[in-house]
């Protein structure tokens, strides 16, 4: 009886964790241009094959440095999602990687470029951002 108990367990733990796994999503590269940004904390990434202006307002007042980075694009059935990841170039300064989600955002007075994708930002700091981006990089043009 304990055997059958013991191998019951085993069995449900081994399809409990196949199911678990994470898959692999392929990745295309994007070329073209892409804007990003966010409020409360105000940030943007202002892109174009492969590379990008970061802006971001914290404690110190306004930042803006240079990133070199790739936008990679995965269709199908996973969205388009969009994962970016770029770094200022410099050792052991970390990665800014930015993942980015099909949206429906409204849009106002205020914005310069129509949203596409809900964003999440992870900055080397930890930092956790959220905000949009509009991709491939698109101007109202009120």
């Amino acid at each position: 009886m304990k055997f059958a108990i013991v191998s019951i367990t085993a069995l449900m733990l081994l399809f409990a964790s196949s199911k678990t796994q994470a898959q692999t999503i392929d990745l295309e590269p994007f070329s073209g241009e892409a804007f990003c940004y966010g409020t409360e904390p105000f940030w943007s990434l202002d892109y174009a094959d492969g590379q990008g202006r970061w802006s971001n307002y914290g404690s110190d007042g306004w930042l803006e440095f240079s990133l070199s980075g790739t936008f990679r694009v995965a269709g199908a059935a996973y969205g388009p999602i969009a994962v970016w990841r770029g770094n200022t170039g410099e050792p052991d300064a970390g990665d800014y990687v930015i993942v980015a989600e099909p949206a429906e955002i409204e849009v106002s007075e205020q914005d310069d470029f129509l949203p596409t994708h809900a964003a999440v930002v992870v900055t080397p700091k930890g930092e956790l951002l959220r905000g949009t981006c509009s991709l491939p990089a698109r101007a109202i043009g009120w």
